[in-house]
């Protein structure tokens, strides 16, 4: 009786082991196995600008017994997504982990984790010495303020609107020709993060006040002449811009220093369009004086250069008046006899000295 007790109990063992086997293999029927587990397997770059989109890849994960049915991406950041291959934007910089999870048709799951570093973006930041320049003015441009807050600026690229480009933390730079120009600085940090600022600079032309100035050219003819005769000269202008021109007469009776009247002399000038004025006098001096025209007013102009400034004016104001040959005539025409020192004597003849000034002005342009 005893003997049937303990075989009993042996038989019930050897029971409840296959049943617990069973129920531990998922109460797998005839022919059945276990449902192994689908591998995941991740591909994504490791490093990313912030704000810059990423590609993440399942496509290398597999089911051996069977097939995966569901794709689960968490980011990291608290955002997630669905999907064989999948796009995600991080939108500040730091370390993420990245945890992809596969689910096969058996509910069987697989786990890969990934880390990705997130660069942040640099910071640009623009100064420029004035927003509104002249005309080929060297205009001083600064990247002062720009920063990068986990690593440091490598590169400084400006591209000043104009077709031109520079580099570095400082440029300078003057614009051939007027207009708006929109300045782009852009910062590359050592990762390869850009970031960019954006200016407006207005060129203009410069501004002159045109003045005139008033100058003299002369020339200076001297010989002695006969009672009765006449000597001629000639004085040829090519200044342009003439105002007057003057002829100035002088002579002195060096041979009688007693008497009180000078020899009577006689001064005619004549213009290159013709016009003849006269003048006869016994003073010793005598002066004739042409008015040509008369200098402009005052007033301003915009030009890129003076030279510019120069050559529109010039243009516009130029004189021809005046220009070409002059001609003076000296004549003595009575060398009277009197008394010296020494006694009675006569004079037939007397020296002098003729001037003739051309006066003329001149553009000073004076920038504002």
């Amino acid at each position: 009786m005893h003997a049937y007790r303990c075989i009993k109990k042996k038989i019930i063992f050897v029971l409840f082991t296959i049943l617990l086997s069973l129920a531990s293999a998922g109460c797998l029927g005839p022919g059945e196995t276990k449902n192994q587990t689908p591998k995941a397997i991740l591909d994504a770059e490791p490093e990313v600008n912030a704000g810059a989109e990423l590609n993440f890849s399942a496509e290398g994960s597999y089911d051996n017994d069977g097939k995966i049915v569901l794709y689960h991406w968490d980011f990291g950041d608290g955002e997630s997504a669905f999907g064989r291959v999948v796009r995600h934007v991080y939108k500040k910089g730091g370390n993420y982990t990245v945890t992809l999870t596969v689910t096969d048709d058996k509910g069987g799951k697989g786990i890969s984790k990934y880390n990705i570093h997130v660069n942040e973006l640099p910071v640009a930041v623009m100064r420029i010495e004035k927003t509104k320049a002249k005309i080929d003015e060297e205009v001083d441009f600064r990247s002062i303020g720009s920063y990068d807050p986990d690593g440091y600026i490598r590169e400084y690229i400006w591209d000043f609107g104009d077709g031109t480009n520079g580099s570095g933390a400082r440029c300078k730079h003057a614009y051939r020709n007027v207009g708006e120009y929109i300045v782009t600085l852009t910062v590359i940090d050592d990762n390869g993060g850009r970031a960019s600022d954006v200016k407006t600079i207005e060129i203009v032309l410069r501004e002159y006040n045109i003045t005139w100035k008033e100058d003299m050219k002369s020339i200076e003819y001297s010989n002695t002449t006969l009672e009765g005769m006449s000597n001629y000269v000639e004085y040829m202008a090519d200044i342009l811009n003439i105002t007057k021109v003057v002829f100035r007469l002088t002579w002195s009776d060096d041979i009688h220093p007693f008497q009180t009247e000078n020899d009577l002399f006689e001064l005619n000038a004549t213009s290159p369009d013709g016009v003849t004025k006269s003048s006869s006098s016994m003073e010793g001096k005598i002066e004739i004086t042409f008015e040509i025209t008369t200098k402009p007013e005052t007033f301003k102009i915009f030009a890129r250069s003076c030279e510019e400034a120069c050559k529109i004016v010039g243009d516009a104001f130029m004189s021809e008046l005046g220009l070409g040959k002059w001609l003076g005539k000296v004549s003595a025409l009575e060398c009277g006899d009197g008394f010296t020192q020494i006694g009675f004597m006569r004079d037939t003849k007397n020296s002098w000295e003729l001037t003739i000034e051309c006066y003329y002005y001149k553009i000073v342009p004076v920038e504002i």
